[in-house]
């Protein structure tokens, strides 16, 4: 059975949008046999607007990705930081992923925007990446059981340290 994640897609404009399905597709067909996606576009244009800022936050609060496309890696507008602030208060606890695209990608100086959504990501208890996952399923846990199983799990490291060794003898010193 596949895993279904909610990716919510947040991009500046047309040259970030592209950047953003280019990811998209390439993320479909890696994760393809494992995972169905659903996607949500939102443009950074209508966060400003009260009624679709409010839906989109709503979707993103719930969603297991969240994608931010930047054409120029510039700071992010404050109707769009205002807008992660209201996401982020009604997302709780939830773990997932925070992907951040920007025209930067790849150079060694970061920009104010991946600066900006390296913070968001910390503040908001996501995982902060920026570029393509080598595997999904590390990402998060598939299920409140199977957290439940890792719990329970007893490994080596775990033996090693519920086993308790007598504490080393000290010359001169009464063991009582």
């Amino acid at each position: 059975m596949k895993a279904n994640w909610s990716a919510t897609v947040i991009y500046e404009d047309s040259q970030a949008r592209e950047t953003a399905v280019s990811f998209c597709d390439a993320l479909i067909k890696k994760f393809w046999a494992t995972h169905d996606f659903e996607l949500n576009w939102v443009p950074f244009e209508t966060l400003d607007d009260t009624q679709p800022a409010e839906a989109a936050a709503a979707k993103a609060s719930k969603a297991d990705l969240l994608l931010f496309a930047t054409s120029t890696g510039e700071t992010v507008p404050l109707h769009v930081r205002t807008w992660n602030e209201n996401w982020m208060s009604q997302r709780a606890e939830r773990e997932g992923v925070l992907i951040g695209l920007s025209g930067n990608s790849g150079a060694a100086l970061k920009t104010p925007a991946d600066s900006y959504l390296r913070t968001l990501a910390l503040r908001a208890g996501l995982d902060y990446l920026t570029e393509m996952p080598e595997n999904l399923a590390q990402l998060m846990p598939e299920s409140l059981e199977t957290c439940t199983e890792r719990a329970h799990e007893v490994t080596s490291l775990l033996a090693d340290i519920m086993v308790r060794r007598p504490p080393p003898a000290t010359p001169g010193l009464s063991n009582r």
